[in-house]
């Protein structure tokens, strides 16, 4: 958040955890569908709701915020959604990878 366009990958600091752009840059697209109710019912640990939704109303879950929102919305617990058939330019996703560590 704070400027007018997305930053370069790893310009700013780590955060706590030594995670890089974690929050503000872009939302984050994720695999799980937004449902109202679904947390209400959902397993405690990793709630992800893979099934899609039967109701039109219901998007992809982005988390995390943009460069172009708010600063309190710019958090890992910000949830919202939008539809993958519409393009949104804030939203984004994370490539990962398995580091293997080194032996001790």
């Amino acid at each position: 958040a704070g400027q007018p366009y997305p930053a370069q990958v790893g310009m700013r600091r780590a955060n706590p955890f030594g995670l890089f752009d974690m929050h503000g840059n872009v939302e984050e697209w994720c695999i799980d569908w937004h449902h109202n109710t679904y947390y209400a019912r959902s397993p405690l640990i990793d709630p992800v709701y893979v099934d899609p939704p039967k109701d039109g109303g219901s998007g992809r879950v982005a988390r995390g915020g943009a460069w172009n929102a708010a600063a309190w919305w710019s958090r890992s617990s910000t949830r919202a959604y939008d539809f993958p058939v519409t393009p949104n330019f804030p939203k984004g996703f994370r490539i990962i990878c398995k580091v293997q560590s080194p032996a001790q």
